[in-house]
């Protein structure tokens, strides 16, 4: 293993989960990847049980995000989104490897590194261009730079059934429901100066199943969102489509721990039963916290995408 107090900070390193699994009478290890990151911290220390050293990294987004612009760079009206991105995320690291979703919607003449023009942060303003386009750009547990849709956990097959029993995974489980931060619709509008008038779309939380239904006991709590860069009535219904994704049944979080499982992450939907709880309900994953040994709980916080009828 090398030996990261020689290492450079700012070096990348691979992280991987372990996860345990139980065949006959042979436990089986299989390692997971967990990502690629940025060493940005080396700790060591040494104590009665002898020399240990803590390494803190983050993603390769931070690449991205610590290259602030020094000069403008400019990106010519008609670029599509999809080619905007990698302009921007090449400019800043040349070596950065891409995975872009191609897509027909395009930018207005855009000039990056401007006070008054966009932010100095290279990763914000990749953020916007693909938000503008309802897609998401992130590292991927490769460190790769991905442009993909933002998917509606609505429509996705759960990726783990929990219930309990003799093979239950979850550990312990609490619900906390609260309506202060949360929305069940959007409203978009592009206000580009070229776009005369300006476009629109609105979108409610139209699936009965939901928490926050639009004609449920929860009511219309739309979000308004502005942008320069949505420049088509498409473009507002994507974006409209994207940012309702992210906020179906945020009125309720549910917490808990359970037996590692590192091939989950954010984003991915699981079903769960719990009758402490009085929980049956097909959620989506806002936050796990992965230990890197099989033998330590994982954490996960997830929000409701639909309640389970009896036979589910």
């Amino acid at each position: 293993m090398t030996n990261y107090l020689y290492s450079d900070l700012m070096a990348d390193f691979d992280s991987y989960g372990q996860m345990r699994q139980a065949f006959a009478f042979d436990d089986v290890f299989e390692e997971v990847p967990l990502g690629v990151f940025v060493m940005t911290e080396v700790n060591v220390k040494e104590g009665l049980d002898g020399a240990s050293m803590e390494i803190i990294g983050v993603d390769r987004s931070m690449r991205i995000a610590r290259s602030l612009w020094v000069d403008p760079v400019g990106i010519v009206s008609g670029t599509t989104l999809s080619d905007a991105v990698g302009a921007v995320l090449s400019n800043r690291w040349p070596d950065v490897e891409l995975d872009l979703q191609s897509t027909a919607s395009t930018v207005p003449a855009l000039t990056l590194g401007v006070q008054g023009g966009s932010s100095s942060n290279p990763w914000v303003d990749v953020q916007k261009i693909a938000e503008a386009g309802g897609l998401e750009v992130y590292f991927d547990n490769g460190g790769v730079a991905v442009l993909a849709s933002v998917n509606d956990p609505s429509s996705q097959t759960p990726l783990e059934v929990y219930v309990e029993g003799e093979d239950a995974m979850v550990l312990d489980v609490s619900r906390r429901l609260s309506t202060d931060q949360t929305h069940n619709g959007v409203v978009v509008t592009g206000e580009g100066t070229n776009v005369v008038p300006p476009v629109r779309a609105v979108l409610f939380d139209e699936d009965p199943a939901s928490p926050t239904y639009r004609y449920g006991a929860f009511g219309e709590r739309p979000v308004f969102v502005s942008s320069p860069l949505v420049l088509t009535a498409a473009d507002a219904i994507a974006v409209a489509n994207a940012e309702l994704s992210k906020m179906k049944g945020a009125e309720e979080n549910v917490e808990w721990s359970q037996i590692c499982d590192p091939s989950l992450d954010a984003g991915d939907v699981i079903k769960i039963r719990n009758e402490g709880t009085r929980l049956a309900k097909v959620l989506v994953l806002d936050k796990v916290t992965i230990p890197l040994s099989p033998g330590g709980s994982m954490k996960a916080t997830a929000r409701t995408v639909r309640v389970l009828v009896d036979g589910e």
